[in-house]
């Protein structure tokens, strides 16, 4: 079966969107299906991808349509809320199947198989109503964490890293303040990841004693995050690995479809949420790192690993597999 995901990762859309799409190409991959990936960015210029998987970019959404033409798709996945109607219809009737990777509610027109929502439990009725001929994969339960997350863990009781990550491109500018915060408090193993797309931050984090990123591939943020003890970041889909990892951590909301996830993961699961969307507030931070530094954190940390076992992206292929016959 061939696989194809039309994903993106800009300046606009996270990186989040790009990496679960790779856990699931992973997971494709490993049970022997054909993967390939259709972008407006330069994934494979970007990004340290596994060499089986085909990349093809163009300038516009219809340009993009046009070389899926050329392509046997048996499914194609299409994940980004920033595409708009008028983008979907383009890739209608492209594939046998369509699945469509959503967390914002997004009933966009078309006709689609599947609708998978790792973070929508609490929104299938939504799903149900907006895609009534599709089935629904929702919650945790299909949260897309690449394998290496599984095994790149070392014992919590050894870890002493602290890790900072806030996706491909930082779109509120928290890298900078919260690695001075950490900083500040005396902290000597600060790990910061970064990409290409943060520009002068590279330079600008040159002034702390920290260790620097760049540009990691799933294996080496894993291998990272299997090491953190603590971590600030953003909350998008490294929610879910860190979940994976059990790393007690604060996690910033920089944008609106990730409220759902961040209540859940701050009710009882080792995560203090910070809303970042309109502002940053140090002093928020302070409390937050605190009030977790005083807790039993590795108490913390296996309520953590109780949200998310890393087996999702595994599901969502048997799903596709049964619903082809394969199965």
């Amino acid at each position: 079966m061939h696989l194809v995901f039309r994903c993106d990762a800009n300046a606009h859309i996270g990186f989040g969107h790009v990496s679960r799409c790779l856990s699931l190409a992973a997971e494709a991959l490993r049970r022997a299906h054909q993967v390939s990936f259709i972008s407006l960015s330069p994934l494979s210029q970007m990004l340290q991808l596994d060499p089986r998987i085909r990349c093809y970019h163009a300038a516009t959404e219809a340009e993009l349509s046009q070389q899926l033409t050329q392509l046997s798709v048996d499914c194609l996945l299409l994940d980004g809320y920033h595409l708009s109607a008028v983008d979907l219809a383009l890739y209608q009737g492209l594939s046998r199947y369509t699945v469509l990777l959503d967390d914002v509610q997004q009933a966009c027109p078309l006709a689609v198989d599947w609708v998978l929502s790792p973070a929508g439990g609490r929104n299938l009725a939504y799903y149900q109503q907006h895609y009534p001929q599709a089935q629904w994969l929702c919650g945790y339960d299909y949260a897309l964490v690449n394998q290496h997350f599984l095994g790149a863990q070392v014992a919590y009781q050894q870890r002493r890293l602290s890790l900072v990550s806030f996706g491909g491109s930082d779109v509120k500018k928290l890298t900078l303040p919260v690695v001075d915060y950490l900083c500040q408090q005396g902290l000597s193993d600060v790990h910061v990841v970064v990409t290409d797309a943060m520009g002068a931050l590279v330079d600008e984090l040159g002034n702390y004693s920290v260790s620097i990123h760049q540009n990691l591939s799933p294996f080496d943020m894993a291998k990272l995050m299997g090491q953190a003890k603590m971590a600030v970041v953003a909350a998008g889909s490294t929610l879910f690995e860190l979940a994976c990892c059990g790393v007690p951590s604060v996690i910033c909301q920089v944008a609106d479809n990730q409220t759902n996830a961040v209540n859940d993961f701050t009710r009882d699961a080792g995560f203090i949420g910070l809303d970042c969307r309109q502002n940053f507030s140090l002093e928020k931070l302070a409390v937050a790192w605190q009030t977790i530094n005083q807790q039993d954190l590795l108490t913390l940390h296996q309520q953590a690993k109780m949200m998310v076992d890393g087996q999702g992206g595994r599901r969502v292929i048997q799903a596709i597999e049964q619903g082809d016959g394969e199965c």
